[in-house]
């Protein structure tokens, strides 16, 4: 039986919970990007580089990325979302305890380049995550909470930029901060605890019938024709995922038929 304290914990990773989870990990990500526009004359005047070399720290960060981009996308198709996302964190975080520390121009550069490659698995994985665990009436406002939370990362990371800044620290200590901030998301991510819930959220929704009209089956009718569908694929994608489905006899499959249907008719 699970404790009172693992109960509150699990409650609070529902599926919103989930989404609050990769709004906060949004919000450092998108503030990073904007986080580096406040402080390039800080960082010129402290390496001594030109314009030309400061606009450079933007350009390779965007490199990194979209080379990481193509190889993330090609893992997709092997790997569990929060699998790709946690291997982006950690090099992200890298690349800012890199970028926090750094002793010269071309440590620095390496260090962007290294955090556009962590960025890459995240900004590509995270959207359709959210839609996927999003309810299918809501999903509208989360998708559009989402998108809000980006515009809200451009400001923040502005916002503490300066605020770094205004009271004479050094600029490395935003990427220092930013990298101690993300560093429980990343642990969180790596948990089986954390990838079960967001497995259970999209099965739920996969699972869930809707009307003609898009709406959510009632509760005491979860039976729609989406549902009938999806049962017995899943049943089929299991065992063919093992090599053993017999297409002429699906018949076999008719106990897991009848063990996903109990179970959300019982939802």
């Amino acid at each position: 039986m699970d404790s009172p304290g693992k109960s509150a914990v699990g409650k609070a990773f529902n599926p919103l919970g989930l989404l609050l989870f990769l709004q906060g990990a949004q919000l450092l990500v998108y503030g990073d990007q904007n986080a580096i526009a406040g402080l390039l004359s800080h960082i010129k005047e402290s390496l001594g580089i030109n314009n030309s070399l400061a606009g450079l720290l933007g350009s390779m960060f965007m490199l990194g990325f979209v080379i990481a981009n193509l190889v993330f996308a090609y893992l997709a198709r092997c790997f569990h979302p929060t699998t790709l996302i946690a291997i982006g964190l950690f090099i992200w975080i890298a690349g800012e305890v890199m970028a926090g520390f750094n002793e010269n121009y071309a440590m620095l550069l390496a260090a962007r380049i290294i955090t556009g490659i962590g960025l890459s698995p995240f900004l590509s994985l995270e959207p359709p995550l959210v839609s996927d665990i999003a309810p299918l009436r809501g999903k509208p406002l989360w998708i559009g909470l989402n998108n809000v939370c980006q515009t809200l990362g451009y400001g923040l990371g502005l916002g503490y930029s300066a605020a770094n800044i205004a009271v004479g620290a050094s600029y490395k200590w935003t990427f220092r901060l930013q990298a101690v901030a993300m560093a429980p998301v990343f642990v969180l991510t790596c948990t089986p605890w954390i990838r079960n819930k967001f497995k259970k959220a999209i099965e739920i929704n996969a699972f869930m019938g809707v009307d003609e009209n898009g709406d959510e089956t009632d509760e005491k009718n979860p039976m729609s024709s989406h549902f009938e569908a999806a049962v017995p694929f899943r049943a089929s994608l299991r065992a063919s995922r093992a090599g053993s489905y017999d297409f002429r006899h699906p018949e076999k499959y008719a106990h897991e038929h009848s063990h996903y249907a109990s179970r959300f008719a019982s939802r």
